[in-house]
């Protein structure tokens, strides 16, 4: 079996995967909740499955292994998914050839080595275990599959170094000699070679002893396969005991020329379903993976084009897409357009390709500078099945490789899945858009009836105000207080206006002096509020405090509401006190402290561990408990901070720290 052959990247016909492991991670599959770290651990014990993936997705360069390997692989089989994952696994199993008893021996050798490789590099403190372990699960590769996977550097040397003598590889990395080790161990007769692989690796040699038990202990008791395990014995002649139906080969390669009509079917029902649901972003990312694990394909030079409604060849951001979809954008490229092959392949759903020949004008410029583009030597085009319109898939090609009809038929089949996610998406996204649209006119449409009703109570609410200062024209103090209920009223009506209105930039400063706030609040509502109910309402506030940084109307807001809350949590007898001690150091920002401590009750446990979150009221009508999650919405936003301490029997205090206006 040649992985990836289209491409030229490096054979595996000697490791091909094991049908064993390609079943369990079939049966892994299944469920709608994949286990993927379970399916993580059985592909690292498989050296062909783990180097597809890695190959599919490369890791990002320079990066160095230390214990990230089931991590890294786990969320590469996350994001290409269950129905791109059993595709794969179908497709691998249609074309698979017998493992006879040879390649089941290598199998055993590379896993062996691969596990005293990772319990050398622990005993001897290499800082990359995971590394370690690679190196001698790859081993039979060479240095190229380190590369293609994203892990130059030491592995890829400790893979390609290949010295005689046993003296050159101790000057070496350190990978070098552990992994020299590490190979011998697992081969038969190992125990003859103790004394110098102990020079090698600076071991003792009882502790490489002891090392290599456990290790054969532990990959008998694992649970890789018995025909697997047989091929490890640790003596010497262990004979292998082969196990199992044999498998069904079918000639060819995964993107061969003979895909059944049964796996065309199978794979076309999966690939179909393998972007549902996902963000651009994810839809993106899986597709260029899963193209490189199916199709052997270069997937960041495939370009995505589907016609627009008015007849546009429009980019979609997926793989190659992605970086050229600007300039591209700008030619503006028809679908009735004459010249282009994109465009043919689009309006006729036939394929077609074309190819730059030195000193020979193109026929479309735009196909030109795709070709250019994509940095190849000409372009293939695989019409896509979308049901709402004209579609192409565009794949950088050298004349020289063909695509294959079957990967022709995988690569449409995902890049119109994708395509079609992105457009189902959109078409959600511009419906939702449009009912949250209609909700708002219609909110806004009842406010302004309600904000219109409202005013005329107001009106005569006022009105009655003035007749009352009147009647008592000499009654000491009250023309002030009529003042100050005329501005409440204002506010409320101001309030109103603005809940009607589509919300502006705000206009009011935002600073505000507290000391004279919370006196203009005491005389307001320290009678109706407190007062009246038996409630004894202390005030406190230092001198010259400097402005807080919050809007009048904002802090008014958050201390209505806690007034309320202490007026109606405390009885008759009760005392209630807000008190502005002066500025403190709050997450390195002068703040403004204000206090308000009150001997009632306190708050239950269970509603203080979730204080400032909306939740029904246990007050009875007029209250929808959501005051609290208000007061800290709106300090957040002015970034302040709010704190509670409560007690059962003992009241409950709250701490509101507001930051210093700093352009006085």
């Amino acid at each position: 079996m040649t992985v990836l052959s289209e491409q030229g990247l490096f054979p595996l016909r000697s490791f091909a995967p094991l049908a064993e492991h390609r079943e369990g991670a079939l049966r892994l599959l299944v469920p709608d909740a994949p286990d993927w770290d379970e399916l993580a651990s059985l592909i690292l014990r498989d050296p062909a499955l783990l180097c597809s993936i890695f190959v599919a997705a490369p890791l990002p360069p320079r990066q160095r292994l230390a214990s990230t390997l089931r991590v890294e692989l786990s969320q590469r089989l996350q994001v290409l998914g269950a129905s791109v994952l059993r595709a794969w696994l179908l497709q691998i199993a249609w074309s698979a050839a017998p493992v006879d008893r040879d390649a089941r021996l290598r199998y055993g050798e590379a896993l062996m080595a691969a596990e005293c490789a990772l319990h050398l590099a622990l005993e001897t403190r290499y800082p990359y275990p995971d590394e370690a372990y690679l190196a001698g699960l790859w081993h039979p590769f060479g240095a190229t599959v380190a590369q293609r996977c994203g892990l130059a550097g030491p592995l890829a040397d400790a893979l390609a170094f290949d010295h005689p003598l046993e003296e050159a590889g101790l000057s070496a990395h350190p990978l070098v000699p552990l992994l020299r080790t590490a190979r011998r161990l697992a081969r038969e007769g190992w125990e003859r070679e103790l004394p110098s692989l102990a020079r090698m690796c600076g071991l003792a040699v009882e502790t490489l002893l002891s090392l290599r038990t456990d290790v054969g202990f532990l990959v008998r008791q694992s649970s890789t396969p018995p025909a697997l395990t047989d091929a490890m014995g640790d003596e010497p002649g262990d004979e292998w005991a082969g196990s199992g139906a044999p498998v069904v080969a079918r000639p060819g390669s995964p993107c061969g020329s003979g895909l059944d009509a049964m796996l065309d079917t199978a794979l076309s029902g999966l690939l179909r379903t393998a972007f549902m649901d996902l963000d651009p972003q994810r839809v993106a990312e899986r597709l260029i993976m899963a193209l490189r694990l199916l199709c052997g394909n270069d997937a960041d030079a495939v370009f995505v084009v589907a016609a627009d409604e008015h007849g546009i060849l429009q980019a979609l951001p997926l793989a190659a897409g992605r970086d050229i979809a600007k300039p591209y954008s700008e030619l503006r490229l028809r679908l009735e357009d004459e010249a282009s092959i994109i465009a043919l392949a689009a309006r006729t759903a036939s394929p077609s390709s074309c190819f730059l020949r030195s000193g020979v004008p193109p026929r479309s410029v735009p196909d030109w500078h795709i070709v250019r583009w994509l940095g190849r030597e000409g372009i293939r085009c695989v019409p896509l099945g979308l049901k709402d319109g004209a579609g192409v898939a565009v794949i950088a090609a050298d004349e020289r490789s063909p695509l294959a009809p079957a990967a022709a038929r995988i690569l449409a089949e995902l890049a119109t899945a994708a395509a079609r996610a992105l457009r189902d998406l959109d078409q959600r996204q511009s419906a939702r858009a449009e009912a949250e649209e209609r909700i708002e006119a219609h909110h806004r449409e009842h406010v302004r009836r309600i904000v219109h009703e409202a005013r005329n109570p107001l009106t005569v609410i006022k009105s009655y105000l003035g007749i009352v200062a009147q009647r008592h024209p000499g009654a000491s103090g009250l023309a002030g207080e009529m003042d100050a209920l005329h501005g409440e009223l204002d506010r409320i009506a101001d309030l109103l206006q603005r809940a009607a209105e589509t919300p502006a930039a705000e206009s009011e400063p935002a600073r505000c002096r507290v000391p004279e706030l919370l006196q203009e609040l005491h005389g307001l509502y320290g009678e109706s509020l407190f007062a009246r109910r038996g409630i004894r309402f202390e005030l406190r506030a230092a001198a010259a405090l400097p402005a807080a940084a919050i809007p009048g109307s904002a802090l008014r807001q958050v201390l209505l509401n806690l007034f309320r809350n202490a007026a109606e949590a405390l009885h008759p007898g009760g005392r209630f006190s807000v008190a502005v001690p002066g500025q403190v150091l709050a997450n390195g920002r002068q703040c403004l402290e204000i206090r308000l401590i009150d001997n009632g009750p306190g708050l239950p446990p269970e509603r203080l561990a979730d204080l400032f979150s909306p939740r029904p009221s246990g007050k009875g009508s007029g209250h929808d408990g959501i005051g609290l999650s208000i007061v800290r919405e709106i300090l957040e936003q002015w970034h302040g901070l709010i704190l509670c301490r409560s007690q059962a029997g003992s009241g409950t205090s709250f701490q509101l720290l507001l930051p210093l206006d700093t352009n006085t």
